[in-house]
């Protein structure tokens, strides 16, 4: 061990090489050489040689509010583009993920989309945080190209929109996190969200999901929200404490989340259930938070997050997925997969799907009506199901609810398909 802590792994790694990234995303690089990466992995033979490079552009926030987030999406981009290449690419031609840094800042994002939309390029990866992706989504809805949004607070249209979304939808998670906080008998709810996009969009989703006839006893007892660049929520879970909430729902991602963790943990609430957004559901920020975690800290996740408990295809996507990690490092570390590549992992793998069934110089059109017709297709997060009216694939019967477990170092699985009733006792 090296000693660094991951957050600071992650910082070092982006300041070295932000700038060689972003070069290499704006056309710099020969044929068959990949862009510049963070990690290794080894066997990192490319089999692939001898035919030109197909790019795919993939937005990432590499540095930022949500910096470790967007890295763990990059390293999950070069591990399938290791394992593809080593594959033989597609068509003979090795595959390359060209990465540019948004700085977790929609206006960022939005300058750097704007060229490759004038280019017409066919597909895009598009994250890693809900303001960011849903900036350069409105600019690619209606004429592409193919835009999967790395984050799953996107909620694309359907029907003739050229963007999808990765990973389970805030509503089912929310379903999901009900539906466990029922069998616990946990029915007076406060919540606390940022002001920006993320916060927005998962209030919108409480106010409807609670509205649902499953969902009646469910009682939210106190909406709280705070400026995400706020340095202090302690006003907020004050009033949190006079509505007498047996548990809460604080979803914000990354700096802002942190904020809340702090002052929770020093209020009558600190040993409160806490249901948090699985953006946070990354082992850097567990580490970086381990002093101010509530005692129990609750996600919605995939299965990816319990690949002991699932089975069928869904179960060989799970070791495909921990089995490309093998022997990749950063600074020497070994890497621990976790949301952060999820989100990015299932997106790119649809599209290397996509062009090896119509090949390489199909239009972002041809990519959407394939993808759009996919059935029964077997990712980290479920089984995906699209239409052209669904543009997630999955369903509320991949959504599970863990629970941190600070003893063993990961996230143990608290209920069922659905959030139904626990499979086994709650830690």
């Amino acid at each position: 061990m090296d000693g660094k802590s991951p957050e600071k792994r992650a910082i070092r790694l982006g300041a070295v090489l932000g700038t060689a990234i972003l070069l290499a995303a704006c056309g710099g690089g020969s044929a068959g050489s990949p862009p510049p990466a963070a990690a290794t992995n080894s066997p990192a033979a490319n089999s692939s040689q001898g035919k030109a490079p197909y790019v795919i552009y993939a937005e990432l926030a590499l540095t930022g509010a949500v910096g470790v987030l967007g890295q763990e999406e990059k390293l999950a981009l070069d591990a399938l583009q290791a394992q593809v290449n080593r594959q033989g690419g597609v068509d003979g031609h090795p595959i390359e993920f060209k990465i540019l840094d948004n700085e977790s800042s929609p206006s960022v994002a939005v300058q750097l989309a704007s060229p490759l939309v004038q280019r017409h390029i066919p597909l895009l990866l598009n994250g890693s945080v809900t303001s960011t992706a849903a900036a350069v989504d409105a600019l690619v809805e209606k004429a592409g190209p193919l835009t999967y949004a790395l984050t799953p607070g996107v909620s694309p249209h359907g029907a003739a929109d050229y963007v999808f979304s990765t990973s389970l939808s805030v509503a089912d998670l929310l379903k999901a996190a009900f539906n466990f906080f029922l069998s616990q008998g946990w029915t007076r709810v406060a919540v606390i969200t940022p002001e920006d996009a993320t916060g927005q969009d998962v209030w919108s989703n409480i106010q409807t999901v609670t509205k649902l006839p499953a969902y009646r006893q469910i009682q939210i007892v106190t909406h709280q929200t705070f400026a995400d660049s706020a340095v202090s929520v302690a006003t907020q879970v004050t009033e949190m404490a006079a509505a007498h909430p047996q548990v809460i729902i604080s979803w914000a991602t990354g700096s802002p989340q942190e904020v809340v963790f702090k002052d929770l943990k020093q209020s009558s609430l600190a040993n409160l259930p806490v249901l948090t957004s699985n953006g946070n559901q990354t082992y850097a920020l567990m580490q970086r938070w381990a002093q101010i975690l509530p005692a129990k800290l609750y996600f919605g996740a995939g299965p990816w997050a319990i690949p002991g408990a699932v089975q069928g295809s869904v179960k060989t996507a799970v070791a495909q997925f921990y089995d490309a990690f093998k022997g990749m490092t950063v600074d020497g570390q070994p890497v621990k997969p976790d949301v952060g590549e999820t989100l990015a992992w299932d997106p790119a793998r649809l599209f290397i799907h996509l062009l090896r069934v119509d090949g390489l110089n199909a239009s972002a059109a041809q990519y959407r009506d394939t993808l759009e017709q996919l059935h029964g297709w077997a990712g980290v997060n479920g089984v995906y199901n699209f239409s052209a009216e669904d543009h997630r694939g999955l369903s509320l019967q991949d959504t599970y609810i863990v629970q941190w477990d600070a003893q063993q170092q990961t996230w143990v699985p608290v209920s069922g398909p659905g959030g139904s009733a626990p499979a086994s006792p709650s830690p």
